[in-house]
């Protein structure tokens, strides 16, 4: 898989990059649909296209390390601007993904052992 960016390898420097952006006045919610929509392309990419409700998860996942990556650098994410980010990106399978657990926080540990 040459040439794709390792986008959880990503997350601190993209974490950096909107609190530079935001601290100059930048909306987050712009800056965190920006680096959502280009981690969803790179997954996508190496899904070939398939598996919609599974990139849906994990981009649900990857966004939630971004936020507490934010939080660490004094950015706190509001639970319901993930999930709305979630929804508006990935419609019928975001809503399904909230439906079945709506704090990310949960979620992603879910993810993590397996679970989701």
């Amino acid at each position: 898989m040459a040439g794709y960016v390792d986008v959880d390898l990503q997350v601190a420097i993209w974490a950096r990059e909107i609190v530079e952006s935001v601290d100059r006045g930048s909306d987050l919610r712009a800056e965190m649909t920006d680096v959502l929509q280009a981690a969803g392309a790179v997954f996508c990419a190496l899904l070939e296209g398939k598996y919609p409700d599974f990139l849906a998860v994990r981009c649900d996942n990857w966004l939630t390390e971004l936020a507490q990556e934010l939080k660490k650098a004094g950015i706190v994410v509001p639970d319901n601007l993930i999930n709305e980010l979630i929804i508006q990106e990935f419609g019928q399978a975001g809503r399904s993904i909230i439906n079945h657990q709506s704090n990310p926080a949960m979620r992603h540990r879910l993810w993590q052992e397996g679970r989701l």
